[in-house]
């Protein structure tokens, strides 16, 4: 079964990777190699066992000088932030510099999923509210024994950032007027509705209240339930209510 949807190519998106696999030129041919040798595309060639802080620290001569686990990591974290655009893969809130800020996220977790820790497919970059609300958290219950990785078609509840688009599942809209900003989501799929109730409605109202306005946690909360019972639709309705607003007072302004 394909790894992939229609009209992607899954071994030249692994080759992009490979290509900038280093940040230093000359040392992306072994960086490759290394990945390679680590059986980075192929979950079945490796152990069932978490690996992620082993290989962080791990060291290989090269003839172009150490590579180290640690930068092997950082590529691949840029990567992964450049395909999706600087933005975290769930909330798509803009990623801040630096590995604590945008860490790596395994979409199937560490500890249910050992074998898939160190998986080109299982690893996203996340902004860190994403990251820690969502946890451990995951839609679909797949075998521990499991060896190869899912395809698309097999996360029939689970929103998967790199096999998924983000606007095919959910809606995503946002608020911002002196100096609060208010994000709104609405699933539009299974996949959506479940990311939104496990965690990124919780992630909004988190960014909301750490707005420099922060006393809305009332009203936040009534929009956000207005949200989910009348799903993406309650989005054009909020946004055209803003629109009017903002029409209104410009009115005003210019007579």
């Amino acid at each position: 079964m394909s790894l992939l949807p229609a009209g992607r190519d899954r071994l030249a998106e692994e080759a992009a990777y490979l290509a900038k696999s280093h940040r230093r030129v000359k040392r992306r041919p072994h960086a490759a190699d290394i990945m390679k040798g680590e059986s980075f595309f192929d979950a079945e060639r490796r152990e069932s066992r978490d690996v992620w802080g082993e290989f962080y620290k791990t060291e290989w001569q090269t003839p172009e000088g150490l590579i180290t686990g640690a930068e092997l990591m950082s590529a691949l974290r840029d990567h992964l932030a450049e395909l999706q655009e600087e933005q975290c893969c769930y909330c798509r809130q803009p990623l801040l510099k630096g590995g604590f800020a945008r860490p790596i996220e395994h979409v199937l977790s560490r500890s249910e999923h050992p074998r898939f820790t160190l998986h080109f497919w299982n690893l996203a970059v996340s902004c860190e509210r994403c990251n820690r609300l969502k946890g451990k958290t995951q839609s679909e219950t797949f075998a521990r024994s499991l060896s190869s990785y899912p395809g698309h078609v097999d996360f029939i509840s689970q929103y998967h950032p790199r096999l998924h688009a983000f606007d095919a599942h959910i809606k995503y809209a946002a608020i911002i007027q002196n100096g609060v900003n208010i994000p709104l989501y609405a699933g539009r799929t299974v996949h959506g509705r479940n990311l939104c109730s496990q965690f990124l409605h919780a992630a909004a109202l988190e960014m909301t209240l750490l707005s420099p306005k922060s006393k809305l946690y009332g009203d936040v909360t009534t929009i956000q339930n207005f949200i989910v019972s009348h799903d993406e639709a309650a989005i054009d309705r909020v946004q055209a209510v803003q629109i009017a607003l903002i029409e209104a007072m410009v009115n005003a302004a210019t007579g």
